[in-house]
């Protein structure tokens, strides 16, 4: 998530923010803000710092010197946090001159993207009415790629001689597990099977070479 670096401990906070609204003084454009903006900022910190002179001075920190510290506080932060998230939504504001008081902009998430090859597929063994399979990565160990749910399967009728592309008309299964049992009751005596690597977005890799078989009845 977006976030910034105000301490959580006050003394370091009012000074954290007070060199902030110090650079922000000096050049309100770099942050996206105006002199108004800046101004405003620096007078809420002269209000917390006077609170907190006051906290100091008054005999057993007087409750009601502390309360007024308090709210100083809340508001320089809440006032400060404003303008930081305009500051990250703010296109002409680079990460470099925000970072130099603290604030910082979310990482774009590393794109999800299918992978580049098929899955090995491979008959583990046949029973009445299902075929165990499993699935591979291309020299790899029995597992998913990393940014797959699963494996999409597609049963096709074997009879007949294969044509390219019948693997997108056939049964289609899926699975989130590298070795799967599935049902063959599409009736058909002889069976191709294909297999595809899936996204979360439903996005997929090329398809397996078929595994082909009789099937059990």
């Amino acid at each position: 998530m977006d976030k910034d670096s105000i301490p959580s401990q006050m003394d370091l906070r009012i000074a954290f923010l007070q060199n902030a609204s110090t650079l922000i003084t000096a050049t309100p454009a770099d942050f996206g803000l105006i002199v108004d903006d800046a101004e405003a900022l620096a007078a809420l910190v002269t209000l917390v710092v006077g609170a907190r002179a006051a906290v100091e001075t008054a005999k057993a920190g007087q409750a009601s010197a502390v309360v007024a510290l308090n709210q100083a506080d809340s508001d320089l932060t809440d006032a400060f946090r404003a303008l930081a998230q305009g500051m990250r939504v703010d296109a002409t504001v680079t990460d470099e001159n925000i970072a130099l008081i603290g604030v910082f902009r979310r990482s774009a998430p590393a794109p999800i993207v299918p992978p580049s090859e098929a899955p090995v597929l491979t008959l583990e063994g046949l029973n009445v009415g299902s075929a165990k399979l499993s699935l591979r990565q291309v020299g790899g160990s029995r597992s998913r790629p990393s940014g797959c749910s699963g494996a999409e399967l597609s049963l096709v009728n074997g009879a007949a001689a294969p044509v390219e592309g019948e693997a997108e008309n056939g049964t289609k299964r899926f699975t989130s597990r590298c070795s799967v049992t599935v049902s063959t009751d599409i009736g058909a005596a002889r069976i191709r099977v294909y297999a595809r690597w899936m996204t979360p977005r439903g996005e997929y890799s090329a398809w397996s070479l078929a595994v082909a078989f009789n099937p059990q009845t």
